[in-house]
């Protein structure tokens, strides 16, 4: 496990050396020159994850685990001197608030006792009732499209402006797009894969296509493709093994950029639509709000608490201040975001509510043997890479998921059966 974190981590460098830093030193992305320190915290932080990695076979919080820890925290021990070298204190400083909540999910797998819910829906309810909510969102977002509602590539960042403004934040369909989006979608695809249903996945697949024809956003179609291949997994009883397709998968994609570079004279779209928004991107945004963390501030600010301004927001003041865009709104992992903005009470209740609440789908998951429990993991683990817990939960619809998943019933009593005929 330790030698594929190496790979994964020469990857990354890789890519960001061969192509990504150059081609966006414009955007302030420097030469990598990695400091005594930072090897010395790489040659720490790696191992441990590569341990946490190793002991993930398949559970809820597994999920995060591979995530968080793979996208988040091994991409700043590997890119964080793009923004330029950290001193050692704020390489320090950086790992040890990354790390902490991976260490928080093995102590509440220590604390949380077994719980057990009965569900009293038929599971085929709970799928008509999603597509209906679905439907339902697609017809009502569709009577207000943008004027710039279409295919086209290189307007789909007009199209998401412009959408912001249709849908605005706080708004009935506002918050049903996002839930449409980032968790019903995917959740449908994830049963197609679970049970063989190429129905669901076709109307899932359309859903993730409509969305992008409405507001230019693709992650989406990432999500419902990787949910597909998380029910088969889970049909195939593959589970335990996801931890090698996932890293395998990272360094295909790197082979790919090789390839790409070999053929299109020094040039990857993987590199630039996927290294780069996943690995360099994290990385360096992680690498300014540390900056943030550790500099003088022009606002009232305080480690325990934050700011109080009302007019503060941390990512749009990390995107005036260290991206030159007072415009940009550097979002970043749900931890460092926390810290940034209500200080250290603020990271003390994220890193204690994020790991509880996916331990939490553990233990309903072993007492239920609910499959859906482990897609409310790897989706909920996946979206705090990039998103405040509180915005993952309720705005994206692992909250609204989670209601249904626990009425969901009839998977204790086949997981009895199945046990009863095996012995």
């Amino acid at each position: 496990m330790l030698g594929l974190y190496l790979a994964c981590s020469f990857v990354m460098l890789f890519t960001y050396t061969g192509q990504i830093g150059e081609a966006n030193a414009y955007m302030g992305m420097q030469p990598w020159d990695m400091p005594f320190a930072g090897y010395v915290v790489f040659a720490i932080g790696l191992p441990i994850m590569a341990w946490m990695a190793y002991r993930a076979h398949g559970r809820p919080a597994d999920f995060f685990i591979l995530f968080y820890g793979t996208i988040t925290l091994t991409s700043f021990l590997v890119l964080h001197p793009i923004t330029g070298p950290l001193t050692a204190g704020e390489t320090g400083v950086g790992v040890v608030i990354l790390l902490l909540p991976l260490l928080m999910v093995e102590l509440f797998r220590v604390i949380i006792p077994a719980i057990r819910i009965k569900g009293l829906l038929p599971g085929k309810w709970v799928e008509y009732a999603l597509v209906v909510a679905l439907l339902s969102v697609i017809a009502m977002s569709a009577a207000h499209q943008p004027a710039s509602a279409g295919f086209g590539l290189d307007v789909s960042y007009d199209r998401r402006l412009e959408g912001r403004d249709i849908f605005t934040a706080g708004s009935f369909l506002a918050y049903g797009l996002a839930m449409a989006m980032n968790g019903v979608s995917p959740y449908l695809g994830f049963r197609a894969g679970l049970y063989m249903r190429p129905l669901l996945l076709t109307g899932a697949l359309a859903a993730v296509v409509f969305f992008y024809w409405l507001l230019g956003v693709k992650a989406p179609l990432l999500y419902v493709v990787a949910a597909f291949g998380l029910g088969v997994l889970v049909r195939r009883n593959l589970l335990s093994q996801v931890k090698y397709y996932f890293l395998g998968a990272l360094l295909v994609l790197g082979l790919g950029v090789a390839i790409e570079w070999v053929m299109f004279d020094g040039y990857s779209a993987i590199a630039d639509y996927f290294f780069r928004r996943l690995f360099t991107v994290q990385a360096e945004v992680q690498a300014y709000y540390v900056r943030f963390l550790m500099d003088g501030k022009s606002v009232p600010w305080s480690w325990l608490y934050g700011s109080f301004d009302p007019d503060f927001s941390a990512a749009y003041y990390v995107g005036e201040h260290y991206l030159g865009n007072p415009e940009t709104n550097a979002n970043t992992n749900t931890f460092l975001y926390e810290l940034a903005a209500k200080g250290f009470l603020g990271y003390v209740f994220a890193i204690v509510f994020v790991p509880m609440l996916l331990v939490l789908f553990e233990r309903l998951y072993q007492s239920s043997r609910n499959p859906s429990y482990l897609f409310l993991g790897f989706i909920y683990g996946l979206l705090v890479v990039e998103q405040a817990y509180t915005v993952a939960l309720v705005s994206s619809g692992v909250g609204f998921l989670f209601v249904f998943t626990m009425l969901e019933s009839g998977f204790a009593k086949d997981a009895a059966a199945s046990h009863s005929k095996t012995s």
